[in-house]
């Protein structure tokens, strides 16, 4: 298992190998193959979306961490109020990653409680995980630009 991509370790671990399994134990007919793919798709891609919460909730640690870093160097006055309002946004994104993590997971359980008839629930499901995605993507670029936004002045007052 040493030799193997990164690429095949996540395809053990996705349902989708469980779905390739279980196919050729079970006999299920086609329509019921392709709405049982649907929902193992649904779950691979809420996978991946929780495991982008995961690296945003990383990187916002170490931006803490920086906080940290540049309160050491004995900031006062102006200096202080901006780090201070920096760190106050980074508890704001911890709180949104929450909030996301919690919609991926409510989303998790609705894909568990799942029997799609006439793929009717399967088109529900695509409209939550559509903004599931939204949210998160918004959430992503959001980050990205606080994140930049606190480099550069870290990088200034550290300079």
């Amino acid at each position: 298992m040493r030799n193997q991509t990164y690429g095949t370790k996540i395809f053990q671990q996705c349902p989708l190998k469980r779905l390739v399994q279980d196919n050729t134990t079970q006999k299920l007919s086609k329509i019921e193959k392709m709405k049982q793919w649907k929902i193992e798709q649904f779950q691979c891609q809420s996978d991946s979306q929780k495991r982008l919460l995961d690296f945003i909730r990383e990187e916002n640690i170490h931006l803490k961490y920086l906080v940290t870093v540049l309160l050491r160097n004995g900031f006062k006055g102006k200096s202080l109020e901006e780090v201070e309002e920096y760190y106050n946004k980074f508890l704001k994104a911890d709180q949104l990653i929450e909030v996301l993590r919690d919609e991926i997971i409510d989303f998790d359980c609705m894909l568990k409680k799942e029997q799609p008839v006439d793929g009717k629930p399967v088109s529900n499901l695509y409209k939550s995980f559509s903004q599931i995605k939204r949210n998160i993507e918004s959430a992503r670029k959001e980050f990205a630009k606080l994140k930049n936004q606190f480099n550069t002045y870290a990088l200034e007052k550290l300079l």
